[in-house]
Order: structure tokens, then C-alpha cells, then sequence
């Protein structure tokens, strides 16, 4: 028996000594699971104010392609079946999503509103990731932090729009190819649906080093950033292709909760990708075996914010 404990302990002192297991001492310590709860439930509050600024502008832009309108509509619903109504019934309709243009105080108030909601969640979202860095919330300029979460809520919007675009661009090269090159359908069918599964990864992938680098303002070298962007892509065009109606009918099973099966269905869905980021970006703080005072000093000198070397050397000049 003592001997299975010597082996055990030296089993759990290897694994800890492992980059993935000081991964998730880093994830553990740093409350990620808490930390994953709060980011679904900002979400919640921050999704139809992101889809109606996010669609309305769509609509006044880019809106006369049908095409490209229903393919955006089929990307919100493939993320949470039964949020917007495609043809299928859904809670929100498209007209819905759609601001009001008129130029009036209550309009631009209710604009503004609408945008503070929306870039909340990219503000829990900061605020976890540099968790995982452990790093503290910065004490900045609130115009520069507010800018980065609109800079966010940007990026995760263009996303959105680039993969309907290249839906639609998928769809229409195929009968162009078929036609030009008389090669046999079902085979160029599939290149283009692995081809469509490549780029869907490729933005995922650069959302999430997006988020980690001007979100969450740390710097990592940049081996480690696309490792770990990339790993957060797989799970996410996982969840997108698998089918998130497999979170949906979990809530449906349950007759409580079925009433409310698109509310559980983002807070399931954000909590999920919300761990497999706050993972990700534990592996990519690389930290020490062992927590030490070197830790946190050293995590500090990653960040991206040069208004501290100004105030440090204010004090080393002062003291001086």
C-alpha cells in the first residue's frame, strides 16, 4: 500500500510538472469555472442588443443580397436553433433585429443603451482572460478600455458575416466548377465543404487571437497564441457542424427548463466555449510549477500596458 501511494504521489508530482497540468492548477486557482458562469451570463444579457446593432447595420450595408441575408440568419441559427426564425419559427423574428433609423434623441439614446449592453460581455470576457494570465483588471483609461471591447464586439460580428460570405461564395463556385471543369459533383461537393470547414477554423482561430492579444491586451509568443487559438477553433467548428440542437435537446428533456430551451441553450453554449477558451489561454500563460511571488511579477511584465512603466519610472524618479 505504501508503496501505491509513493507511485501515486509521484505520478500526480509528474503530471503537475507538465505544462497541461500547470495549465489547469492556472485554470483551477484562477476560478475558471466561476469565471466561465459570470462570462454566460453577461452573454445573455449582451445577445440581442449585439444581434440588433450587428444586423441593422448589415441590413443598411450589405442588405440587398438576399443570398448573403439568408446565409447570415442560417449562422446566428446553426450557434442557437430556435433564437431567430429562419422559415422554422423562432423567437425573434428578422424585422425584429432591425433598429429604427429615425434621428431622434430617444433613438440615438436607445442606440447608445443598446451598444453598452453589447460590449459588456467583451468586458467579463477581458477580464477572464487576463485571469488566466494572472493578471489584474488594469486601472487604464475607461475610453481606451471601452474602445478595446467595441474593437471585440467588431471582430465577432465581421467573423460572423465573413463565414455566411464564404457560405455563399461556397455555394455559388460549385455549379461554376461542375459546369467548367465537367468534374463529377459529389467529389467537388466535398472539397468544398472541407474547403468551407478550413476557413470557418482559420476565423474562429483568428477571433480567438484577436481576443487574447487586443481584448484581453496580452502579449504571447506567437507559437503558443496560434497552438492555442487553433485548439479553441477545433472545439468551436466542432460544436458548430456537430449540431448545437445535441445542448438544445438537453434543455428539452428537462420539462422545467423546456420552456426556456433557447435561454439554457446560450448559457450552456457560452459556458462551454467559454471554458475551452479560459483552457486555452491557461496554456498559453505557460505558467510555473509551483505559485510563487516570480509568477505574478513575471506575468505583470506581459501585459500590454505602458501607462504602468510610466507611472514606475514616475516613482523612481521621485524617489531619486
Amino acid at each position: 500500500m505504501k508503496r501505491l501511494i509513493e507511485l501515486g504521489r509521484a505520478v500526480w508530482a509528474t503530471w503537475t510538472a507538465t505544462r497541461a497540468g500547470r495549465a489547469l492548477h492556472r485554470y483551477d486557482t484562477a476560478n475558471g469555472s466561476v469565471l466561465s458562469g459570470g462570462m454566460a451570463y453577461a452573454a445573455l444579457f449582451s445577445l440581442f442588443a449585439a444581434l440588433a446593432i450587428g444586423y441593422t447595420v448589415f441590413v443598411r450595408v450589405l442588405g440587398g443580397d438576399n443570398d448573403l441575408r439568408v446565409a447570415v440568419l442560417a449562422e446566428v441559427d446553426s450557434w442557437v436553433p430556435g433564437l431567430v426564425d429562419t422559415g422554422h419559427g423562432g423567437v425573434l423574428t428578422p424585422t425584429d433585429l432591425v433598429l429604427s433609423t429615425g434621428l431622434s434623441w430617444t433613438s440615438v439614446i436607445a442606440a447608445g443603451v443598446l451598444l453598452w449592453s453589447a460590449t459588456g460581455f467583451m468586458g467579463a470576457l477581458r477580464t477572464s482572460v487576463r485571469a488566466m494570465f494572472g493578471l489584474t483588471e488594469s486601472v487604464g483609461n475607461p475610453v481606451t478600455e471601452r474602445l478595446r471591447q467595441l474593437l471585440g464586439f467588431v471582430v465577432l460580428s465581421a467573423a460572423v458575416l465573413l463565414s455566411a460570405g464564404a457560405s455563399v461564395a461556397a455555394s455559388a463556385a460549385v455549379p461554376w466548377v461542375l459546369e467548367s471543369l465537367g468534374l463529377d459533383g459529389g467529389a467537388v461537393s466535398v472539397a468544398v465543404r472541407v474547403g468551407g470547414i478550413v476557413v470557418t477554423l482559420a476565423l474562429d482561430a483568428a477571433v480567438v487571437a484577436a481576443v487574447v492579444r487586443y481584448v484581453g491586451g496580452v502579449r504571447v509568443p506567437l507559437r503558443d497564441l496560434l497552438t492555442g487559438a487553433v485548439a479553441v477553433g477545433v472545439v468551436s467548428g466542432a460544436l458548430r457542424y456537430l449540431g448545437t440542437e445535441v445542448i438544445a435537446s438537453a434543455a428539452n428533456r428537462n420539462a422545467l427548463l423546456a420552456s426556456f430551451a433557447v435561454v439554457v441553450t446560450v448559457l450552456l453554449l457560452v459556458n462551454i466555449l467559454a471554458r475551452v477558451l479560459l483552457l486555452a489561454s491557461a496554456w498559453m500563460a505557460d505558467p510555473p510549477a509551483a505559485a510563487n511571488g516570480d509568477d505574478k511579477e513575471q506575468d505583470e511584465q506581459e501585459q500590454d500596458e505602458p501607462a504602468d512603466e510610466d507611472k514606475n519610472e514616475g516613482k523612481k524618479n521621485g524617489a531619486a
